[in-house]
């Protein structure tokens, strides 16, 4: 684990509870520092593993009605399909 420079704490403290961005001096690429219980948080959010596609149906449905997929037009669309 690497330890923060006290540069780099006089920052973090400053932030609040908002990510500290790093640049990398060499290439210019950006970093965020979080906290754990905030990362961990994101990790829950896009890891694969829990990943229940029925939890998205509601969704789906609500998108599908506001843009029209249930439109009784539709269903001669959906008979002339290959």
């Amino acid at each position: 684990m690497i330890k923060l420079t006290a540069e780099q704490l006089d920052e973090l403290h400053k932030q609040e509870d908002q990510p500290l961005r790093l640049v990398d001096p060499t290439t210019n690429k950006v970093y965020f520092v979080i906290a754990s219980d905030l990362f961990d948080q994101v990790l829950s959010m896009i890891d694969e593993t829990n990943f229940d596609i029925a939890e998205t149906y509601v969704a789906q449905s609500i998108v599908a009605s506001n843009t029209g997929w249930d439109d009784p037009e539709m269903d001669e669309y959906d008979r002339s399909a290959p």
